[in-house]
């Protein structure tokens, strides 16, 4: 049997059926309100929205989230959601307008039906947009222009931070969710906090640095 430094026995977790209901209270302690989030109005089951994640990973020297599987879980939580593709950059067209980069993803059948085989967010219908934005590091300055004309444009009901916490972008008066974390269990947990059937309760207090102090928050 394996033993700890201190001579104790070391518990195997995976060994106890209760993990996983642990794991889900991990998650759902995890969600934090942010932003305005007493301002957002939980969707119900039959809403229409399109969720749009999006990514900054300059490099590999931090792993990835997987960003699909996260919206992909938000989705099956409500009978008419659908994602868009993924946003990993944004550029100018040639009147001057940011257009969002998209990453190119295999094509499928529901990929078809979805967007219509194109290539941009113009192929969308979108009116109610929950942006997923998970940032592995801090974004460069152009980025972040262009995510804050992105967010103008669309203007989301919310958004839900699952990487660094880098909210600068962010429309004035949209409601802001950090889930400290993008597995499919804190995404189950976000939502249930997006339907209104879970209240969000946790905190970032002294996890992040003094710059964002000077911008008015919930009370912890």
């Amino acid at each position: 049997n394996a033993r700890a430094a201190g001579g104790g026995k070391v518990i195997a977790l995976d060994s106890y059926p209760s993990v996983p209901a642990v794991y889900r209270t991990v998650a759902e302690r995890a969600v934090t309100p942010w932003a305005n989030w007493d301002r957002f109005d939980p969707q119900e089951m039959d809403s229409t929205c399109v969720v749009v994640p999006i990514e900054w990973a300059p490099g590999e020297s931090l792993k990835r989230q997987d960003l699909p599987g996260f919206v992909d879980v938000l989705c099956r939580h409500f009978l008419r959601w659908h994602r868009a593709p993924m946003v990993t950059g944004f550029e100018l067209d040639a009147e001057g307008v940011t257009r969002p980069v998209l990453q190119r993803e295999r094509a499928t059948v529901v990929d078809a039906t979805r967007y219509g085989g194109g290539s941009t967010m113009d192929t969308l219908e979108v009116e109610d947009a929950v942006f997923v934005f998970s940032s592995r590091g801090a974004p460069s300055e152009e980025f972040v222009l262009g995510l804050a004309a992105f967010a103008d444009m669309y203007r989301p009901v919310a958004v839900v931070l699952t990487g660094w916490v880098v909210d600068d972008w962010i429309p004035e008066e949209t409601p802001v969710l950090v889930s400290l974390g993008g597995s499919t269990q804190v995404a189950s947990a976000v939502a249930q906090a997006l339907a209104g059937s879970l209240a969000p309760t946790g905190s970032l207090h002294g996890l992040l640095p003094r710059r964002n102090a000077g911008k008015p928050r919930p009370a912890a």
